[in-house]
């Protein structure tokens, strides 16, 4: 234990460090109360002091005070050795926080036993004052817990929502859109028949920019039909949720088939890059599923590498415990932190106008997560993103009948 002696008489200093330290006390000594104070303004004062009422420069009492003044966390446990001994000494004392009395001449045993009370109070303080500690810590994390878990409740609330409202949206548009295309259609198929009609019968200038524009004004319609029911059919993907019963297939079919998908805006324009260990035991879920999330990961690559020369991709599978690893890596530009912060938010692309319905990364996220697995990104420090998700091997417990995103089979 650290004990500061304050005492300005040198022989009685002397006798309490000789007898202290022989105890195994370590001891610091201060010849008035002045130097008493400037040692227990130090990080590492000692929290157990000796006072003697009567110094120079500064008294006992005013250095008590001063003690009890000051503002900390660690206590100091203060015994006065004085000659006063009447009630209205101590009761001084006591009012300027003294712990507890030695009168002197002071009996070796009677303070060896006043300082074990003094450290079983700090003992006791300084127990109390981590316990404190731990609860202040303890109710910062659990504020910070209520408040990640009110957003997450809000955001699930705003989530259910939107995908009952898209499931409206998706229904509402589908009979117009399908209205527009069978039209569009019977449009199509008579101008076959009325455009060499209309050339013979008139051959103004207004007829001849009709039916030279005609086929372009019909093939937009088609193209925007069709990209109404792509849009139509993700709300669908994204609002519609089914049980199905989760297999074991195999990781190669998974990629050699979106590969296969993938092929018009990959062959010719990016290097795909396979890193699958050999004898890579059978993966548990829906194949299905797994191929749809493997294709929006690539076509997400593809995007990002549009213009680039030595554009690649890097889709490798490692076993980890119970789990399969899948990475998928581009070497492009990678993801700024405000866009990556939202890459999973329904709706939410970065992709031009008629280019993305901003469902993809979200589907393929609760996907993997229905499946039991995590889907992340990060950016590789050699840049490019990296889109890393897990799934669960065959025979080792994994999702047996889980919850997939519908999609629309």
């Amino acid at each position: 234990m650290h004990i500061l002696i304050a005492e300005d008489d040198t022989v009685s200093r002397s006798m309490l460090v000789m007898l202290l330290r022989g105890r195994g006390y370590t001891i610091e000594e201060a010849a008035d109360g002045g130097e008493a104070w400037g040692m227990l303004q130090a990080v590492d004062a000692p929290r157990l002091v000796i006072l003697d009422w009567m110094m120079p420069v500064m008294d006992g009492l005013d250095v008590c005070r001063r003690l009890r003044e000051r503002r900390g966390d660690d206590y100091t446990y203060v015994i006065m050795q004085t000659a006063k001994a009447t009630a209205a000494d101590m009761k001084a004392g006591y009012a300027a926080g003294v712990d507890d009395y030695l009168v002197k001449p002071i009996d070796l045993q009677n303070l060896l036993q006043r300082l074990r009370v003094g450290e079983r109070i700090l003992a006791y303080e300084t127990r109390q004052r981590e316990a404190r500690r731990e609860l202040a810590a303890f109710a910062v994390d659990m504020q910070t817990l209520a408040e990640e878990r009110a957003k997450q409740l809000v955001n699930a609330d705003r989530l259910v929502t939107l995908g009952t409202l898209s499931a409206g949206i998706a229904h509402e548009i589908n009979n117009p859109a399908t209205f527009i295309a069978g039209n569009a259609e019977m449009i199509e198929k008579a101008w076959e028949l009325l455009q060499p009609r209309i050339n013979n019968a008139d051959d103004t200038p207004q007829v001849a920019f009709m039916c030279e524009e005609m086929p372009a004004m019909l093939r937009g319609i088609r193209e925007g039909v069709e990209r109404i029911t792509r849009i139509v059919g993700s709300l669908k993907q994204y609002a519609r949720q089914d049980v199905r019963r989760a297999t074991p297939f195999a990781w190669r079919s998974v990629i050699d088939n979106a590969q296969l998908l993938c092929a018009s805006f990959l062959k010719g324009r990016v290097t795909m890059e396979l890193d699958i260990p050999e004898g890579m035991p059978m993966l548990m879920g829906d194949e299905r599923q797994i191929e749809q999330v493997v294709v929006n990961l690539l076509s997400n690559a593809a995007d990002a590498l549009q213009g680039r020369r030595d554009a690649r991709v890097v889709v490798a599978i490692k076993v980890d415990g119970e789990y399969a690893r899948i990475t998928v890596q581009d070497n492009g530009p990678g993801i700024s932190k405000p866009v990556a912060d939202r890459v999973f938010d329904p709706f939410f692309t970065t992709k031009p106008e008629g280019r993305g319905t901003g469902l993809g990364l979200s589907i393929s996220k609760t996907i993997v997560e229905a499946h039991g697995g995590i889907l992340c990104l990060v950016n590789a420090p050699e840049g490019g993103a990296v889109f890393t998700f897990t799934l669960p091997l065959a025979g080792h417990g994994g999702v047996d009948e889980c919850t997939f995103v519908d999609c629309g089979r």
